[in-house]
Parts: C-alpha cells; structure tokens; sequence
C-alpha cells in the first residue's frame, strides 16, 4: 500500500479508523453523562494527545517520527448519599433509612 501524508484528515482513518472511534465512544460517553446529570454544570472533556518521537539515523539526520495517540474522556465524579456508621462494637453498622442527601 502506497504512504499517505499525515495530516489532520489522516487522523480519522489511521488504525482503519479505531482513533476516530475512540474519539467518537469519548464523546458519546460524555453526552449520556450530560443527559444523566443536566443539573451537574461541571465540564465535561474530550481529550486527544498526539505524541511525537524522532527518529535519527546514527548520523544524527532526522528520518521520521513515531506517533502516538491518547484518547481520553472526564466527567464529574459520581457521589452518593451520606450515611452514619454507628459503633456496634466489633462492627459498625448503619440504618439504610437515615441515608443524608447530597447535592449535586
């Protein structure tokens, strides 16, 4: 198979396009939590890392480059109620009824 210039269109075909779909599985992962937690403004972020290593020959000359990529995706932790453990002396227990809310 004949080189392709690499460039900023190439990045959704390299790998037969598993980039693209993991940049597109980042972003679905990031609109579910959207519409499971509207009240939650925090962002939520897509991220794409590039990472470039030169590659020299023994005369030190550039020949070309290694290239990396970093897919990565965040959302707001996900938190639950807040519950009392009392002492029960060799245990702790709690009453799953008194369970404090938390705001979101």
């Amino acid at each position: 198979m004949p080189h392709k210039t690499f460039n900023y269109d190439a990045i959704a075909e390299i790998d037969s396009g598993r980039v693209r779909d993991l940049m597109q599985h980042a972003m679905d992962r990031c609109m579910r939590d959207c519409r499971a937690e509207p009240g939650n403004t925090t962002l939520r972020k897509v991220t794409l890392t590039l990472s470039f290593r030169p590659e020299t020959s023994d005369a030190g000359r550039f020949m070309g480059a290694k290239v990396a990529f970093d897919v990565g995706d965040t959302a707001p932790k996900k938190k639950t109620g807040e519950y009392y453990l009392a002492d029960a002396g060799a245990e702790l227990q709690y009453d799953p009824d008194e369970q404090q809310e938390l705001p979101l």
